[in-house]
């Protein structure tokens, strides 16, 4: 027989709502779970992000390889920072340009890199002032912003063939390896101004006299003056392959640079205050040196707020723990900020004989 239900309206029901305590404490405890769950997703996050950065270094490097196998030379550091990249300069020592204005033809960008090519007076001013703003892809790391143009806080300075106020330009957070040296550009000993070449300003000739300062591979406590710098990419560098005498695979070439946290964005940071095309800076050159004038520390870490002498000369990045390298042979490597000091320096010296391993 069936049993019917129970309609009794006096009979009370087997179902109970949550108490509150109850409700706490399931409340609570989703709490925890998210708690537990959102640095693995931040961490998740930040791994896709490394990893992109990771994959715009090893494009860089390919560039710079397809740039050596045009030219039979890796691209220039180019002339000053006052002087941009000029087409009619082609790419070698007698480009003004850097090496990221000479490598745009290798990141399918060969438009931008001939733009204004054949003009003259303030048509040419006009190509150059487009050049320097125009936003292109993979010159960021994600982890740290995202757009490539900024604002050009020196608004007053002027540059080589572009006397238009440039209030905003393309910036790049990766720069080419300059060597051990002190600086990125050479000082001291004459001008920077190539043999042959006028002052833009003045027209006066200067002769070629190029210095760096460094110290003695076998002994740090000496400084040496050197007419050549130790890297790969430096002012008016044409280096090839054949020159990294310590191997391909042993020489940094390309990788993330340091900056302050608190400019990623207004470009008052010392070493990201030029136009990414500039001659040689440290916007876009770093240096592998542990001490550089008076003997001052450069150590490795990664972005952090305010700014310390020697930062704009480091390479660096906004990862927690290290920054991605590409080396000479195009394998791209996350270098550990706990790196040894002296295997650092030697991977920035392409030729001095030491072969350092971590």
């Amino acid at each position: 027989m069936l049993k019917t239900p129970n309609t009794d309206p006096n009979k009370k029901s087997q179902c109970r709502a949550f108490t509150l305590v109850e409700l706490l404490v399931v409340i609570a405890i989703i709490g925890v779970l998210v708690g537990l769950l959102l640095p693995a997703v931040q961490a998740a996050r930040e791994s896709a992000r490394r990893t992109q950065c990771a994959n715009q270094v090893r494009q860089l490097a390919l560039a710079f390889h397809n740039h050596h196998g045009a030219h039979n030379h890796l691209p220039t550091g180019g002339w000053l920072f006052n002087w941009l990249g000029y087409p009619e300069y082609g790419y070698g020592k007698n480009q003004p340009g850097g090496w990221l204005y000479n490598i745009l033809p290798y990141i399918e960008q060969q438009s931008l890199h001939d733009l204004g090519n054949g003009l003259t007076g303030v048509a040419r001013e006009a190509a150059t002032l487009q050049r320097v703003q125009s936003p292109f892809e993979g010159m960021t790391c994600p982890s740290r912003r995202t757009a490539n143009v900024f604002p050009l806080t020196s608004t007053a300075l002027p540059y080589a063939y572009c006397e238009t106020p440039i209030d905003v330009c393309s910036k790049s957070d990766y720069a080419a390896n300059a060597g051990d040296v002190f600086v990125a550009e050479p000082t001291g000993g004459g001008s920077a101004i190539p043999y042959g070449e006028n002052d833009y300003l003045t027209g006066k000739k200067y002769a070629w006299q190029p210095r760096w300062d460094s110290r003695e591979p076998t002994n740090q406590n000496q400084v040496i003056i050197l007419e050549d710098a130790t890297g790969v990419v430096y002012t008016r560098s044409e280096v090839a392959f054949r020159r990294v005498e310590d191997g391909t695979s042993n020489v940094y070439m390309v990788g993330e640079k340091y900056m302050s946290t608190d400019h990623y964005e207004d470009g008052l940071d010392i070493g990201d205050n030029e136009p990414g095309f500039s001659g040689a800076n440290a916007d876009t050159l770093r240096i592998t040196a542990s001490r550089v004038k008076f003997n001052r520390p450069v150590e490795l870490s990664s972005d952090k707020s305010g700014q310390s002498t020697g930062d704009e000369l480091k390479f660096g990045s906004a990862h927690t723990s290290g920054f991605n390298m590409a080396f000479c042979d195009a394998s791209t490597r996350f270098v550990s900020f706990d790196i040894d000091p002296d295997v650092h320096r030697t991977r920035g010296h392409r030729s001095d004989g030491i072969v350092a391993n971590e």
